[in-house]
């Protein structure tokens, strides 16, 4: 008789994408007045001080292209980017980036393996450490 130990599929999905997207360092999580509005929850979210919209979105294209994603389709006025994985095409990512009226910059992240959300936060910090690199960075 053979003995098949039962993992939860969300953790070996997050785990996936978060060997896909490497590690760095953390941002602080932005005001909860911001998530309520846009409708994306806290650990999904990012906030930068800086009005330059542009800047920031640039940087999340290289971001996705160091971690291996392809960009299908960017929208520089409303400030959405939609990749997927070019090591697993069940992974697609889309990427909100909106400038308040007091200068910051919001990133907000949400991310599906096949059909489903993925729910494991350490990708999704992983993609906003790898991000906060290159925004420091500023040979990109």
């Amino acid at each position: 008789m053979h003995m098949v130990k039962h993992t939860d599929t969300r953790t070996k999905r997050g785990w996936l994408l978060g060997g896909l997207l490497g590690l760095g360092f953390l941002l602080a999580p932005v005001s909860s007045l911001y998530a309520q509005e846009k409708g994306i929850s806290l650990d999904r979210q990012r906030v930068f001080d800086t009005s330059d919209t542009l800047k920031i979105m640039q940087k999340t294209i290289y971001t996705l292209q160091d971690l291996d994603f392809a960009i299908n389709w960017i929208d520089f006025q409303q400030g959405k980017i939609y990749g997927e994985s070019l090591r697993n095409w069940t992974i697609q990512v889309m990427i909100w980036v909106t400038t308040d009226k007091n200068g910051k910059t919001f990133v907000g992240f949400k991310a599906m393996y096949g059909d489903e959300f993925v729910e494991d936060p350490r990708p999704i910090n992983s993609f906003f450490r790898a991000l906060a690199r290159n925004v420091v960075d500023d040979s990109i």
